[in-house]
């Protein structure tokens, strides 16, 4: 479009909050090019469900490892297998993590992620094949309650918690997101309304009594989360849209990556 009419890029806006936002109670006058006149522009649908299957969600906190290669006598439950792995499990982060889980435990999955890998040769490697996920761990937070750190030496969920140094094996990320989907995936209620009770649960948890460490990221949650909504009131932000950025708060101050579980009808 540059080459022929001096514009870098346009966009399609429908949501009248954006509008509001720059100052403009209506939309913009403009013009869209007939396509007769632009075959190479491609042919996109009108938008009819804007909005993923928020209604199973998988949060992922990813950590950095420590390595050893001298295995403690109490760790004998990972086997001969050098070299072994650690991550340390944040009090606070671990308390929310945990309360959300068990409140959400029918609509999300939270889990940390930690490579089975420890040099910089091997990520970039991994990168390159595609295999970082095959090749890193997935405990469950609720798997990790009370614990201080996990010890582990090969991909999966099989590991030894501390202080328990007992081994547990928990099922593949997948066969947990399949079941996650199998038993909780016909809810009836929309993309939208998933969002709300999404973010409304999230901020039940959040705001729970766990106890408060110096960290303080729920402190800085909670600020976020009334900025969000003075934002939202000026602008006449649907509550979709708030509860949405509210959830992206959530995952940002826990360092988590946020994913949705499911599949799209075409």
């Amino acid at each position: 479009m540059e080459k022929y009419l001096g514009y870098d890029a346009a966009l399609y806006l429908t949501a009248q909050y954006l509008w509001l936002l720059h100052g403009h109670r209506t939309p913009l006058s403009g013009i869209l090019p007939h396509w007769d006149y632009w075959p190479w522009v491609p042919r996109r649908r009108a938008y009819q469900d804007r909005l993923p299957p928020f209604k199973l969600n998988c949060f992922i906190q990813a950590k950095r490892c420590g390595i050893g290669k001298r295995l403690p006598k109490r760790l004998a439950a990972l086997g001969s297998k050098r070299p072994f792995y650690r991550f340390e499990i944040d009090e606070e982060q671990q308390g929310v993590l945990e309360a959300t889980a068990r409140i959400l435990s029918d609509r999300a999955l939270f889990i940390y992620a930690a490579p089975v890998f420890g040099t910089t040769q091997a990520l970039f490697s991994h990168m390159t094949d595609g295999t970082i996920v095959e090749q890193s761990t997935f405990p469950n937070v609720l798997t990790l309650a009370t614990h201080k750190a996990w010890y582990y030496n090969e991909p999966g969920a099989a590991g030894v918690p501390n202080p328990d140094y007992e081994r547990v094996e928990l099922p593949t990320l997948s066969e947990r997101l399949d079941r996650l989907l199998r038993e909780h995936g016909n809810q009836q209620t929309s993309s939208s309304e998933e969002l709300v009770m999404l973010s409304s649960t999230i901020n039940k948890a959040v705001l729970s009594d766990i106890p408060v460490t110096v960290s303080g990221r729920r402190a800085h949650l909670a600020e976020d989360w009334r900025r969000i909504a003075r934002y939202a009131e000026q602008v006449e932000l649907p509550r979709a849209a708030t509860a949405f950025l509210e959830i992206d708060a959530f995952a940002r101050r826990f360092n988590l990556e946020w994913f949705v579980v499911g599949t799209r009808a075409a």
